[in-house]
């Protein structure tokens, strides 16, 4: 636990530095738990700069965390996008390992943003926009983060040709395979990050006992069969990435008033609310902690949602992190005006339960910068700190490190699912089991 560490409780903290500050001793345990629950109020309230913890101040902030959330992601892109050019015009190994660690580093802001899917909004709702460089009406999210991808399809985009932005839109996800496509029944995704992700690391073609993600040689850009398609593939996806992540950027800006962002805040149909609630919901249940974390915890490494790039910890931290953003009202650790956050409008009760799970949902030591191992993290003990590869083999079930994942993490973040499952109801929304699940 990192950021709520350093803000809620070290608030907290300032408020009362001990149980007798707090007056917790002599008290049973109800009253021990309803003072420890008033002095967290207290702590939300200060990051809140007072703000009245209402539905639309809660809103807001929401959109106003989007907002910049988003802008991130397109500044992170673009500066992925600018290394890819370089990489293309004059590629190296030094270039090349420079591009990894740009794209690790240009998911951090992505991946927090995906606690705005399934809410209705721009991400993945085509009432709302779409993608139109194609001409033809595209969900937006698909073309982003569509996984896990049939590797031999993509190679197949290479080996024909297949690589200009005119022709990969149409060719992301097609459903029928012809006489020279594969057949495998597995997701034809031609763009997107993970797109771009098999195209710098290859297949992580390690066993149970690996040690390293995709080891895609320099020479598949420069010497190797169909290099010069390769690098076309390259700049083509980045590109359409950069183009797409615009899109959402613009829906989410304040600064225009026919984005959504202005539709949402102003909430003429009373159902903004009911869809962050939905969304939150069915991400953390249905997709983060559900198709996610159950098909890694299958024991195959081609269920890992980063498997290429064996960056899964860190899709799953700042998944987390995205939430927390939400829950606490701030975003890269500042208050964001009028600073509501969900945890402001929820019960004492469901912000304590909330906060542990959110803390465990983060229990993973982010150590696998294969490409810059001094960008790795110290492990904490109780934290997952072995390579994700060896955690979720099946000689690793029962283990200390398979355990933490399967019986702390995913369980917690299906938690904070049903948490909001049940909250939803004082707002007079109804969640059906059925709404949890993809």
């Amino acid at each position: 636990m990192k950021r709520l560490t350093t803000t809620l409780f070290l608030l907290l903290g300032l408020a009362v530095s001990n149980c007798d500050q707090l007056g917790l001793n002599g008290l049973n345990p109800f009253e021990k738990e309803k003072k420890e629950n008033d002095a967290l109020a207290l702590a939300f309230l200060a990051l809140t700069g007072g703000a009245a913890p209402t539905k639309e101040n809660f809103l807001k902030t929401y959109a106003n965390i989007a907002e910049k959330n988003y802008s991130d992601a397109y500044t992170a892109a673009v500066s992925f996008q600018t290394k890819v050019n370089a990489f293309v015009a004059n590629p190296t190994q030094t270039g090349l390992n420079e591009l990894r660690i740009e794209w690790r580093k240009a998911r951090v802001s992505y991946l927090q943003t995906e606690i705005f899917r399934f809410s209705n909004g721009p991400v993945d709702n085509k009432e709302v926009v779409f993608e139109t460089i194609s001409g033809e009406s595209k969900e937006i999210e698909p073309l982003v983060n569509a996984w896990p991808l049939d590797e031999s399809y993509n190679d197949y985009l290479v080996t024909n040709g297949i690589v200009s932005k005119a022709a990969l839109l149409p060719a992301n996800e097609q459903e029928e395979a012809t006489a020279d496509e594969p057949t495998e029944a597995a997701k034809h995704v031609s763009v997107g990050w993970h797109a771009i992700e098999y195209t710098l690391w290859g297949k992580d073609n390690a066993t149970s006992n690996a040690v390293a993600a995709g080891q895609r040689p320099l020479a598949d850009f420069v010497s190797n069969a169909n290099f010069a398609n390769r690098k076309t593939y390259l700049k083509s996806s980045t590109d359409l990435l950069v183009d797409h992540i615009t899109i959402l950027k613009k829906q989410w800006s304040s600064t225009d008033s026919n984005s959504y962002y202005y539709k949402f805040t102003k909430d003429a149909d009373g159902k903004s609310l009911d869809s962050v609630l939905r969304g939150i919901a069915k991400f953390a249940y249905g997709e983060w902690g559900g198709e996610r974390m159950s098909g890694a915890a299958s024991g195959s490494q081609e269920e890992e949602h980063s498997c290429f790039s064996d960056n899964t910890k860190n899709d799953f931290y700042y998944d987390a992190t995205g939430f927390e953003n939400i829950f606490t009202g701030t975003y890269n650790g500042s208050s964001v005006s009028p600073g509501i956050g969900l945890g402001s409008i929820l019960t004492s009760e469901e912000k304590t339960t909330t906060l542990k799970n959110i803390s465990n949902a983060k229990l993973f030591c982010l150590n696998e910068f294969d490409e810059d191992p001094s960008l790795n993290q110290t492990c904490a003990n109780g934290t997952i700190s072995y390579r994700f590869d060896q955690v979720i083999v099946a000689s690793a079930v029962g283990t200390t490190q398979h355990t933490i994942f399967t019986g702390t993490i995913q369980t917690s973040v299906k938690a904070i699912g049903k948490t909001i499952q049940a909250a939803a109801k004082r707002f007079g929304t109804t969640i059906e089991d059925s709404g949890l699940n993809l």
